[in-house]
């Protein structure tokens, strides 16, 4: 099961400071194909529409200080 084609590059990692969370965020939204076709970001990427950073896959977005 391949996952998300995103799932490597995608910028939304880089604001995880833990590995542990960035592993933990890409099984629970980058793995399997029923949820990652849902993921906003997948979305606007597949339209062709510049994805901001802090998108989540839910739609909302993350705080940063």
């Amino acid at each position: 099961m391949p996952g998300c084609t995103n799932k490597s590059e995608c910028a939304l990692f880089t604001k995880f400071s833990t590995v542990s969370a960035v592993k933990l965020w890409k099984l629970l939204y980058c793995e399997k194909e029923e949820v990652y076709r849902t993921c906003q970001r997948f979305q606007m990427k597949l339209r062709g529409e510049t994805v901001p950073v802090t998108l989540l896959p839910n739609g909302s977005y993350l705080k940063i200080d």
